[in-house]
């Protein structure tokens, strides 16, 4: 389905105004379009501003992703001030326990389960994917596009360390106009949660939604 561009609208409002005998109406109508205009123009300034503002602020957080990836995968440990502005809010004592596990296990899967945006689209053959995603970092550029990177550990379900999903801005919409996903190449048709054996019917709506096959 196309969509509407500026040159539809114009044209419908030319048409629209055609119709209108009253020309002091004709000019009001004129008159309030020319504001619209004008705030769209203002309204891109801003989001070409919003967009530097956002590329910024995503560099100065990378320090803190960073060490949150190292924590994650267990390549280093807490100190007591990675925790000591916390201990008031939960219960926690002053002092580092010892660790018991590496890292913080199925992070990443935890996280996303847990998001409304796709709790309900996680299933269990998902999640035995999901399982080995160790981090998810993001390159957002200054123009509004950004590309999301999804970092895996070795599985036995495709070879690939890092699956992207760029999405790519219209400048003059300012909308996301088109998205490129990596295309997996799974081991094994046993091993893709997208399909089922024999049916070969859909089932993982989060690896299709995620990226293209």
């Amino acid at each position: 389905m196309s969509q509407t561009n500026e040159y539809d609208y114009e044209e419908k409002f030319q048409e629209s105004l055609k119709k209108i005998t009253s020309n002091s109406l004709k000019q009001k109508l004129v008159a309030i379009r020319n504001i619209v205009v004008k705030r769209l123009a203002l309204e891109k300034e801003f989001k070409s501003q919003q967009f530097k503002l956002e590329s910024k602020y995503e560099e100065l957080y990378k320090p803190y992703y960073q060490k949150r990836a190292k924590i994650v995968e267990g390549t280093q440990e807490v100190t007591v001030d990675d925790i000591k502005d916390q201990l008031t809010h939960v219960s926690l004592k002053d002092v580092v326990a010892p660790a018991t596990e590496n890292g913080i296990p199925n992070f990443w899967l935890t996280c996303i389960k847990h998001t409304a945006q796709f709790e309900s689209l996680v299933n269990a053959n998902d999640e035995k994917v999901l399982a080995y995603l160790r981090d998810i970092t993001c390159d957002f550029k200054d123009n509004g596009s950004f590309i999301l990177f999804f970092w895996f550990d070795k599985n036995a379900h495709f070879d690939h360390e890092v699956l992207t999903k760029e999405h790519i801005l219209d400048p003059q919409k300012l909308s996301i106009s088109k998205i490129v996903s990596t295309k997996i190449e799974w081991k094994s048709e046993d091993l893709n949660p997208t399909v089922e054996k024999k049916k070969k019917k859909l089932k993982s709506k989060i690896f299709f939604l995620f990226f293209k096959f």
